[in-house]
């Protein structure tokens, strides 16, 4: 029975260790589910997914784009012009469809009014094809004084000259250059007298020869060949300043004219031009001081100063180097002035042909013979003063029968 207490004693240690593992398990198991119930998030009943509506698009505005402007027509006004005056290259349908397609009412002294003057002269120096029908409303005798479709024409007497009775054109009216010009809005004459463009032997052959077709007035006859004749006479000053032989040789005689030539007997050419009457030639610083005139007067010109222009042109003397030269530049400057003051008449002129006042349509006419009075007195280098000439004449018959 030894054994007892020590069996006793192992016993109660077995179940103290037994005790303290139950406790160890226990207390082990516990803090698990403590920590499990920490941890684990609660579940919580979810919302339902609100979608949004999708936001409407903003209204784009569309830009307003700008029109396109329409493009102008690029004429070849210098092509055209080119070919044209040369009377020996060929006027086709092509060319007369060309010139319909020019628009009208050109700029003085511009190139587009160079071409239409050429091309209505090589149209009306080229009968075929040509359909006159077009033509057969055109207005031969205007009502009115003044040119509508060309403001640089002046007076265009309806009822003929004072004492003459009124010229009616006749023959087939699309080969009247007078009539042709004016529907185009070109006043063929000013444009023959200050076109630099136009200042050639062929286009004033051509001008001559369209001018003496039936149907021009014998009033435009005379004022193209004063303008003709006047730029002539410049050349003919010319020939003779530079003793060039200016007597007329026959077709096909050159070769067989038996007479001695100027190259085989210098005797036979012509002297030089003689001075002007009173002229005496001038010396070095007198040619100096007159080509310092024309200098300044050119540089008048450039700026469309053109009467300050024509007063420092006139102070180059006869006699000096540069004269022929200054008197040209005065004629083309004389011709620029005289035309706006033609303009200006008629503006006046047309306003007193409209107005019913009597005192009214004196007070316009008197005016507008003022400005052609102007043009004569002032300017007498210009070519066209013939044209002033006449207009002033019909104006004062009008002031007359309104005493």
């Amino acid at each position: 029975m030894k054994n007892a207490p020590v069996q006793s004693i192992i016993k109660s240690l077995v179940k103290s260790l037994v005790k303290s593992l139950v406790i160890s398990v226990t207390f082990l198991t516990w803090s698990m589910a403590y920590t499990s119930c920490e941890t684990t998030p609660q579940k919580q009943d979810r919302e339902p997914v609100k979608v949004a509506a999708p936001a409407p698009k903003p209204v784009v505005k569309q830009a307003l784009r700008p029109m396109p402007k329409p493009k102008l027509p690029e004429f070849d006004y210098n092509g055209f012009f080119s070919r044209m005056s040369i009377p020996e290259n060929e006027y086709t349908e092509t060319d007369r469809h060309t010139l319909t397609s020019f628009p009208p009412n050109p700029t003085a002294g511009s190139i587009h009014e160079a071409a239409l003057v050429v091309g209505l002269l090589r149209d009306v120096l080229t009968p075929f094809g040509i359909e006159s029908a077009s033509f057969k409303t055109a207005d031969t005798t205007p009502p009115t004084a003044v040119n509508s479709s060309n403001p640089n024409s002046v007076v265009v007497p309806s009822g003929g000259a004072p004492g003459n009775p009124p010229s009616t054109p006749q023959g087939d009216l699309a080969r009247v250059i007078e009539i042709r010009a004016r529907t185009m809005g070109v006043d063929i004459i000013s444009a023959l007298a200050s076109n630099p463009y136009l200042k050639s032997h062929g286009v004033y052959n051509m001008a001559s020869d369209a001018s003496h077709i039936d149907g021009n007035s014998q009033i435009f006859v005379q004022n193209l060949a004063t303008v003709i004749k006047s730029e002539v006479q410049i050349w003919a000053d010319m020939f003779r300043r530079l003793g060039l032989d200016m007597r007329p040789v026959a077709v096909g005689a050159a070769a067989s004219d038996p007479s001695p030539s100027t190259e085989q007997n210098p005797a036979l050419a012509t002297p030089p031009a003689p001075l002007p009457t009173g002229a005496v030639p001038l010396t070095p610083a007198q040619n100096a001081q007159a080509a310092k005139h024309l200098v300044t007067a050119r540089e008048f010109a450039q700026r469309e100063q053109y009467e300050s222009a024509i007063v420092e042109s006139r102070k180059v003397p006869p006699g000096a180097d540069n004269y022929a030269e200054s008197q040209e530049l005065t004629k083309t400057w004389a011709n620029k002035v005289v035309q706006t003051l033609r303009q200006q008449a008629a503006s006046q002129y047309s306003a007193g042909r409209s107005n019913p006042d009597n005192e009214g349509k004196k007070m316009n006419l008197t005016k507008s013979k003022m400005f052609l009075e102007q043009a004569i007195t002032k300017f007498p280098e210009a070519s066209t003063l013939d044209t002033v000439r006449e207009n002033l004449a019909i104006i004062d018959g009008e002031i007359a029968r309104l005493m």
